[in-house]
Formats: C-alpha cells, structure tokens, sequence
C-alpha cells in the first residue's frame, strides 16, 4: 500500500495491518499469529495468564489485566538525613 508509513513485518512487503508477518492457522481467520505459535491471541496464541481457571491472555506480570487491582500509587518518601 503506497500510502502506508507503517514498517513492513519479517520477509513481507507488507506491515502487519496491510497482511503482512504470518497470520493464524485457524480456518477464517486473517489475524496475525503471536510470538513463536502460529495462532494470533483469540485462537490461543501468545502467553497465557498462568492461574489455572483463566485462560486469557497475559497482560501484566504474569496474569491477565482482569486479575490486577488498581491500588492507589503510595510515595515513600525517604529523608537522607535517617538513611
């Protein structure tokens, strides 16, 4: 596409949104695979969040953004003068 200014994925001409890189082995699918499998992360491919009764995908850590709380941020301030 000539008007495209997006780089081009591995041996294609083609960035990923114009159907380059590789693409999901599953039947109908025209989504791009994920990480070393050849499915994209609707199919079950990437990393998966490692609680077992969950099978989304990995987002934060080493679980599904589902998981994650949302703490308030807390500073702790430290005085050089009591380190």
């Amino acid at each position: 596409h000539p008007d495209c200014i997006k780089l081009a994925v591995g041996s294609t001409p083609s960035c990923i949104a114009h159907g380059g890189g590789r693409r999901c082995l599953n039947d109908n699918c025209a989504k791009s695979a994920v990480g070393s499998s050849n499915l994209c992360r609707a199919h079950g491919g990437g990393k998966r969040c490692l609680l077992e009764t969950c099978n989304k995908t990995w987002s934060v850590g080493a679980g599904a953004l589902a998981h994650v709380r949302r703490a308030p941020l807390v500073l702790v301030l430290v005085r050089t003068s009591d380190v």
